[in-house]
């Protein structure tokens, strides 16, 4: 899958489409066909589990979504994981996350929903990399137009290869400090295409909570919030818009999202800050600030809030 000259490397045993696909660096350039941008929901905690294994940081990896996920090794294999949302098991023993781990021949890696850091999205990286498709300059799947990547989302009896053979004596630099995924989050917003003053005064003075979560968008409960004044033809959607449907309850897209709609965006949240909400599980407490009240959301060597 993905690469069939690959050197083959792992089986899937179990999984539950559409919660795992093989992600890297976003596709550039694509919105005019209609195409996602794909890519890492959290491309720093793709960096970190390559990082591991002495990958680049873009290195294409497995990133795995709230559900299940078996895995059986076909040769040894050097992996790096970051379980967010997950708990990890290989060959019954409890892995503690994040964690750099020799993988035997044979041996049975599990994700199953729950963890001790939080989070949402899990990060399997390898050394020398999951094979994939490079379409229009990017690895990463997509899976609505079933290009790049693995070209869909895993499911059982699926093969997976390695990219490339890792040098002998390969690692990276390990995994650092204690990781923990915040159960709130904040985002920062700039005014959107239909941005609206009372709006956007009722988004960064209201608390919502998470209430759905996918690859392409995150929807938002709370008290409804009125539409803004302004009727909206189709157009692009940007990336981290926050748009209002009939019901007023927000709905962030992310990196699947479709490429045009008609809902009001009278906000958009920061690109920098879209990892904290791609790692925010249901329930998780969310609001929104002016991106001029707060701090840059990067974070150099923790995930905390």
């Amino acid at each position: 899958l993905g690469d069939p000259q690959a050197p083959p490397a792992l089986v899937v045993r179990e999984a539950w489409p559409p919660s795992a696909t093989v992600q890297a660096a976003p596709r550039w350039r694509v919105g005019h066909y209609g195409m996602a941008q794909a890519g890492a929901l959290d491309p720093l905690a793709l960096e970190l589990a390559n990082e591991a294994v002495g990958n680049r940081a873009a290195t294409p990896a497995l990133e795995v979504l709230a559900l299940p996920l078996v895995l059986e090794a076909l040769r040894p294999l050097e992996a790096g994981l970051v379980a967010a949302g997950h708990r990890a098991r290989l060959d019954g023993r409890e892995l503690a996350t994040p964690a750099r781990f020799a993988w035997p021949r044979g041996g049975v890696l599990e994700l199953l929903p729950g963890g001790p850091i939080g989070g949402n999205a899990s990060y399997l990286a390898l050394a020398g990399g999951v094979a994939a498709a490079d379409y229009a300059g990017s690895a990463s799947t997509d899976v609505r137009a079933r290009a790049g990547g693995a070209r869909r989302a895993l499911r059982a009896g699926d093969v997976l290869g390695l990219r490339s053979e890792p040098p002998r004596g390969s690692g990276g630099s390990g995994l650092g400090l204690p990781l923990r995924y915040p159960a709130r989050v904040t985002l920062r917003i700039h005014p959107g295409p239909q941005y609206d003053a009372e709006v956007f005064e009722r988004l960064v003075t209201t608390s919502f909570r998470v209430a759905s979560f996918d690859r392409t968008g995150v929807r938002l409960d709370g008290p409804a919030l009125p539409q803004p004044s302004a009727d909206v033809l189709s157009e692009g959607s940007p990336w981290g818009a926050v748009q209002l449907p009939a019901d007023g309850h927000p709905i962030v897209l992310l990196a699947d999202r479709g490429r045009t709609g008609g809902y009001a965006k009278p906000a958009v949240v920061d690109v920098d800050d879209l990892w904290r909400l791609a790692q925010a599980p249901l329930g998780a407490e969310v609001w929104f600030v002016a991106a001029g009240d707060a701090g840059p959301g990067r974070r150099p060597t923790t995930l905390a809030a």
